[in-house]
């Protein structure tokens, strides 16, 4: 066995992979950070629109109702900027990074490797994650005795602790 498969073995070995806590305390930290930023732009729109709307009144109950209903392109732009902003934080903000990871698995101390114990590459990491939401409502149950879910199993990733 060459040293190069010593250590594909010692980095992808079970004892190193994250449990199921790890990963279900990365997962709350994203939903937090996903919450606030939530809040955060939804501030912000509802700003844009009460300043943007033609609302013949200054009280905001009213200003709500009259963009309801007669101006609900409002109300479906500041919606859609909100769901845009949530998948650009859940898929496109971790390509930005080097290590291709969300804020809530850096925190959790979690990482992706590959067979080859390296880092998995932009294409593998949008994968594994429309696999892993596509399969969230069993995520539990596709846990292994070799601490891998599914989509790992699927994309041919570890998930471990660095």
């Amino acid at each position: 066995m060459s040293l190069n498969q010593k250590w594909i073995e010692k980095l992808t070995a079970t004892h190193y992979r994250a449990t199921p806590f790890s990963r279900l305390l990365g997962f709350i930290y994203d939903v937090l950070t996903m919450f606030f930023l939530w809040v955060i732009v939804g501030t912000i729109t509802t700003s844009w629109m009460i300043i943007t709307s033609n609302s013949p009144n200054d009280d905001f109950a009213y200003i709500r109702s009259y963009i309801l209903e007669f101006e609900p392109h409002l109300f479906y732009t500041a919606i859609l900027i909100q769901v845009l902003a949530l998948l650009a934080y859940a898929f496109i903000l971790p390509l930005t990074f080097k290590t291709h990871r969300t804020i809530g698995m850096m925190i959790a101390g979690i990482k992706f490797l590959d067979t080859s114990a390296k880092e998995i590459s932009k294409s593998t990491f949008l994968k594994r994650e429309a696999l892993k939401w596509l399969f969230f409502p069993g995520f539990l149950l596709t846990l292994s005795k070799n601490k891998q879910s599914l989509a790992d199993k699927v994309t041919n990733t570890f998930v471990t602790y660095y």
